[in-house]
């Protein structure tokens, strides 16, 4: 498995902001205005949390971005107010979730990180 992507994560100091994000379309006129809405909530929760405001703006922009994401889950990862990872998820992790905490929460992201295919080596030739 090839985990390289991690790099731009891992390499910051906590603490860390770990939101996973249920961005599936069930309306799809209101997709946008839905995602926004849930990170209002998720949003409100966490600066209870922490108050590391900067941070959570970052989250914010990178979440509310214009494009439509169109898979059912994003991974946002923040730290110090900049965002060195966003994950696009074919599935969303129990209910989805978002935490502080000094290091970021991969688990459900790597879960769903699909494996490098097995793969077999054969040398053959004339004599067998």
């Amino acid at each position: 498995m090839d985990l390289s992507f991690l790099r731009s994560l891992v390499e910051n100091p906590g603490p860390f902001l770990s939101v996973y994000l249920d961005v599936s379309a069930h309306d799809q006129g209101a997709d946008a205005q839905a995602r926004q809405t849930r990170w209002r909530d998720v949003r409100q929760e966490l600066a209870t949390q922490d108050d590391g405001a900067g941070t959570l703006d970052a989250v914010g922009a990178a979440l509310s971005a214009p494009e439509d994401f169109g898979v059912p889950c994003v991974a946002a990862f923040g730290t110090h107010g900049r965002v060195p990872l966003v994950v696009k998820l074919p599935g969303v992790p129990g209910r989805g979730q978002a935490g502080w905490s000094y290091l970021p929460d991969l688990l459900p992201l790597l879960v769903q990180t699909p494996p490098r295919p097995p793969h077999l080596v054969v040398s053959a030739n004339r004599e067998g």
